[in-house]
């Protein structure tokens, strides 16, 4: 399981979370139902919680970047984080 899918499941109506839970314990297939599992995680807010989240972790590290004496491999660090997060946040949109 991952961030997005137990966030839209937390944040889901009963008949959705029991549709869902039903599609995996009883009939999941792949070429059938994936692109409605997909749906249900951005439609239920897990995308978007993932983003910030991982936004809010990168904002941490930074942060402890701070205390690290300046050097190419200190700022490759931090761009990497931010691009990171705009990269995955640029395929959910």
């Amino acid at each position: 399981m991952t961030l997005p899918f137990i966030t839209a499941f937390r944040n889901a109506p009963e008949p959705v979370r029991k549709r869902v839970s039903d599609l995996f314990t009883v009939s999941f297939d792949k070429g059938k139902h994936w692109n409605e599992v997909v749906d249900f995680v951005q439609s239920y807010g897990g995308v978007e919680y993932s983003l910030r989240k991982a936004k809010h972790f990168v904002e941490r590290a930074k942060g402890h970047l701070v205390d690290v004496s300046s050097s190419p491999e200190r700022d490759a660090l931090i761009v990497a984080g931010d691009y990171v997060v705009e990269r995955v946040g640029s395929f959910c949109r």
